[in-house]
């Protein structure tokens, strides 16, 4: 009987070992995949105000706090780099101030985004809640460029210069 017991312990063993493999595989094959009750109905809200040559743009945004929102404006007649940059939500808000000296009168939109690659990286944080490939953003605003592409949040405002 004493002999019994070594080769269960090994035969358990070999089990938990193999279940625990297992578990790692499903685990790395299903974390990306979305699921409906990991959906995160993120939204983005902006409002742009002219002042002289300088467009002030403030938003709000259901996004975890640290969350990095990519800006820029645009315009069809713009001929030069446009103003772009990044703002960090906090505490459910942002705001940013864009430089359009030298933009002639008309108009223009600020366009917001607010992605998991692209060249922005999220803080560890933030992709807990909206996934590594913000594959957890679920709402209208919601963008897909093309199949196979990861999420991103993307809203614009129309705006006119004087």
């Amino acid at each position: 009987m004493r002999a019994e017991g070594p080769s269960r312990l090994v035969a358990i063993a070999l089990v938990a070992a193999v279940a625990s493999m297992v578990a790692f595989v499903v685990w790395v094959l299903v974390s990306p995949i979305d699921l409906p009750f990991q959906h995160v109905d993120a939204t983005i809200q902006m409002t742009p105000r002219v002042d002289g040559h300088t467009v002030h743009v403030t938003g709000t945004a259901n996004l975890p706090d640290g969350s990095l929102i990519d800006w820029y404006l645009w315009r069809e007649t713009l001929r030069s780099k446009p103003p772009a940059g990044q703002v960090v939500v906090n505490h459910g808000a942002f705001a940013f101030d864009a430089d359009v000296s030298g933009w002639a009168a008309g108009p223009a939109q600020a366009q917001v985004s607010f992605s998991c690659n692209y060249g922005t990286v999220q803080p560890k944080s933030v992709t807990e809640v909206v996934g590594g490939e913000c594959e957890h953003l679920a709402s209208e605003q919601v963008y897909v460029d093309s199949p196979g592409d990861s999420k991103q949040l993307f809203v614009w405002v129309r705006f006119t210069l004087p």
